[in-house]
């Protein structure tokens, strides 16, 4: 009879415990303040989330104070923060900002980042595209083994009809996953920079690849990969042989070295064809497409796309409710940490056995001309 009693008031105070965990769950949950929204709501989702995937870390990279001078790249980056705060909870957001290692040059030309020098690899100049290499190189070292490192240029912008998908449960990125490459890149087969390339055979490059979004897995080839692109800037291609130029400070950029180290060792790279629209996901442009005179498009596109994920994401709803597309835009900009950008000039330049060809395309110039 003495321990029926002892198992009963067991059960009792068991359920009361519950009961008030409960409700202090509730009261958390439904407070509508927009105010609560950094502070609650993602530590909710994170509590939720499951061990299934890998983290993704979403690495997006700027050298403008963007909140200054708004432009479209301040409403991509608060769009992806709604992204990786509501949608996909596995997702981390890494912003970088590369001032520090970037000054104004005197320059009369329109395109205000070639009027822009950065220091690269131990000292060495070159134009702010190069940055993106940096960038996931930093996050690297931000996350865990076996992680998945996604750069996007600041003009990709989810899809409206889209916006809810996880990255995860992209086919594209569950292929890359379960594959035994090591980067994920783009080939661009039907834009200028493939034009570019067929006119000047040989050159040791058969397909052209750009970098306007790409993938790497962080393990140690995936580092290595990172750290030799970054690295790469300190030597001479045949390309800029060719042309008499370098790409560190003229078209494509980094992305002529992207395209030398697929052509030397494809077998670590999953390739994907360049589209207006990736994965049935993500909008390159307009950028890519109709160029500078319609950059406020994008603004335009996300003041849709972001105002519809609040009215039609019930996580959501009771937050914005009322809110504005600007203060929305503001609120979850001002979420985002901005980090400075190591220089990493003292790199591991050690090579596994997978990547024994990949400075091919420099040792074996003579066989190319």
């Amino acid at each position: 009879m003495y321990h029926k009693s002892q198992k009963q008031i067991f059960v009792i105070i068991l359920v009361l415990v519950c009961l008030g965990s409960i409700i202090n769950y509730m009261n958390i949950v439904s407070s509508p303040a927009i105010n609560n929204t950094r502070i609650y709501i993602p530590q909710i989702i994170a509590k939720s989330s499951s061990k299934l995937y890998p983290r993704a870390h979403i690495v997006l990279v700027e050298n403008r104070d963007l909140a200054t001078q708004k432009s479209y790249g301040y409403y991509t980056f608060a769009m992806w923060k709604l992204y990786t705060n509501f949608v996909c909870q596995e997702c981390n957001l890494l912003v970088y900002n590369s001032s520090n290692l970037c000054e104004t040059i005197d320059d009369e030309g329109d395109n205000k980042a070639e009027q822009q020098s950065c220091i690269g690899y131990n000292g060495t100049r070159m134009s702010p595209y190069w940055m993106k290499v940096l960038a996931v190189r930093n996050a690297m070292d931000k996350g865990d083994e076996d992680d998945l490192i996604i750069f996007m240029d600041t003009d990709n912008q989810i899809l409206n009809a889209n916006f809810t998908l996880n990255l995860f449960d992209l086919d594209e990125v569950k292929a890359f996953l379960s594959s035994n490459k090591h980067m994920f890149v783009i080939a661009s087969y039907w834009t200028y920079w493939d034009k570019v390339l067929l006119q000047h055979q040989p050159n040791g490059y058969r397909i052209p690849i750009v970098s306007n979004l790409f993938m790497v897995k962080n393990n140690k080839i995936g580092r290595e990969i990172m750290n030799m692109w970054w690295e790469s800037m300190q030597h001479t291609t045949l390309w800029e042989q060719i042309t008499n130029e370098s790409m560190l400070t003229h078209w494509p950029w980094e992305q002529e070295r992207l395209a030398a180290f697929y052509n030397s060792t494809p077998h670590l790279f999953h390739v994907h064809e360049e589209s207006k629209q990736y994965f049935q996901w993500i909008y390159h442009g307009p950028l890519c497409c109709i160029r500078f005179t319609q950059k406020h498009d994008i603004i335009r596109s996300l003041n849709e796309t972001l105002m519809n994920q609040t009215r039609t994401i019930s996580k959501l709803m009771s937050i914005y409710n009322g809110t504005t597309y600007e203060e929305l835009v503001y609120d979850l900009y001002h979420q985002i940490k901005v980090n400075r950008l190591s220089s990493l000039d003292q790199l591991d330049l050690s090579q596994s056995h997978e990547l024994e060809d990949f400075w091919k395309i420099w040792d074996h110039k003579h066989e190319l001309s």
